[in-house]
């Protein structure tokens, strides 16, 4: 949630020039909504995931603008990377 809120922040800015913290207070509804359900979720990191994902998308978003859209095959190896990091928290977390 909060790299989408850091993309849409800048990818829209023209459109959100004053009513920039939308996506911002978007993602946050999402994440209080989703996030924060159950006994055993563990609140502090779906808050510092979110927290550390709204500057990751800013500055994804600043270096497409400024570099273009990634490569095929760099596209596919991110894609990949990502998905291993996924897989690789959910064995550490179940383990």
């Amino acid at each position: 949630m909060g790299i989408l809120a850091g993309l849409s922040v800048i990818r829209y800015r023209t459109h959100l020039r004053h009513r920039w913290p939308l996506p911002i207070a978007g993602a946050v509804a999402l994440l209080v909504l989703l996030g924060s359900e159950g006994k055993n979720t563990d609140l502090g990191a779906h808050l510092f995931g979110f927290l550390f994902g709204v500057p990751l998308g800013l500055i994804t978003e600043l270096l497409i603008s400024r570099v273009g859209q990634a490569r095929s095959a760099v596209d596919l190896l991110l894609g990949l990377l990502s998905m291993v990091i996924v897989v690789g928290a959910w064995w550490v977390a179940l383990m």
